[in-house]
């Protein structure tokens, strides 16, 4: 498989799954051997170009790589936690479907395959056990159960190829950037009060992430090599780093703890990071890469 290295037990002891909805997964010996000690803080991406289509895990340096579902996953797109069952969500833009698994690859279900057109980026509401979806297919954005119930359309109107997304809940707002439109919006978690918040000075934004206790978001422009900051209502907006490392920034993620924020891109195939004050950028994962696509932060 182009682009995949495989390390350690977890590579050898892969075993082939059969059917639309399954993927290659760790046998349950394999897996709890190579499971990381507990608490012990991951980085998951997913790979996916060309023949290359994986999840994947590393220590936040970038050591210790292992490929956790390899295969079934073709299109692979965003990626999320859900910190109470301990399970990622992802979205898979050539079979249109959103699925789920163990943080050790195990147990990979497909949970909605109806209804999708190129879904791109996907949050988690822990607690009221939702997950939030865009659609830049259907230019829609939709949440569920995430058992995959209970469906509905909150932004249906005023969207052209909507990209990332995240989610205040306590603030009770999610937000957006919209390629088309070239704009950064907001709107409550139901979909009502639709918000515009930046409408200049983008290019091609694909990726977003909030800080809500720092007043603060973070967008990525693909179309600039970007990432910008501004204030949660979209003033005050700035270089965070005028020059990220590559031409096409996507996906976003903060880890607050750490005062590090790291993202995707697909051109030169690599995940960075940098102090949360724009200092340390540095390359964590290259070379191996085929196409990084999401992005989730695991303690």
């Amino acid at each position: 498989m182009r682009g995949v290295k495989r390390l350690g037990v977890v590579a050898a002891t892969l075993i082939a799954c059969t059917g639309p909805d399954r993927a290659p997964q760790l046998d349950a010996g394999a897996a709890a051997e190579a499971s990381p000690p507990a608490g012990s803080p991951l980085l998951y991406w997913i790979d996916a170009a060309g023949g290359t289509n994986a999840i994947q895990r590393a220590n936040l340096d970038g050591s210790g790589i292992e490929t956790l579902v390899a295969g079934g996953i073709e299109g692979g797109r965003g990626l999320a936690l859900d910190p109470v069952d301990r399970k990622l969500y992802w979205l898979t833009r050539d079979t249109d479907r959103i699925q789920r698994a163990n943080l050790d690859g195990s147990g990979v279900e497909t949970i909605v395959s109806a209804g999708l057109d190129s879904a791109y980026a996907i949050a988690i509401d822990a607690d009221a056990r939702q997950m939030y979806w865009t659609d830049y297919g259907t230019d829609v954005i939709r949440r569920a159960n995430l058992d995959g119930t209970g469906i509905e359309d909150l932004v249906t109107s005023g969207l052209d190829a909507p990209r990332g997304l995240a989610l205040d809940i306590a603030g009770g707002k999610m937000y957006w950037v919209d390629r088309g439109s070239v704009r950064v919006q907001r709107a409550n978690l139901d979909g009502t009060g639709v918000e515009d918040l930046i409408t200049t000075g983008l290019s091609v934004p694909y990726g977003i992430a909030v800080h809500p206790a720092a007043n603060t978001m973070f967008i990525a422009d693909a179309g600039t090599g970007a990432i910008l900051r501004a204030d949660l209502d979209g003033s005050n907006v700035s270089d965070f780093l005028a020059d990220s490392g590559g031409p096409h920034p996507s996906y976003i993620e903060l880890d607050l703890e750490a005062g590090t924020i790291y993202w995707s891109d697909n051109r030169v195939n690599a995940i960075l990071r940098a102090n949360l004050d724009g200092t340390g950028r540095e390359t964590v994962i290259g070379d191996i890469l085929a196409g990084p696509r999401g992005l989730v932060l695991v303690r």
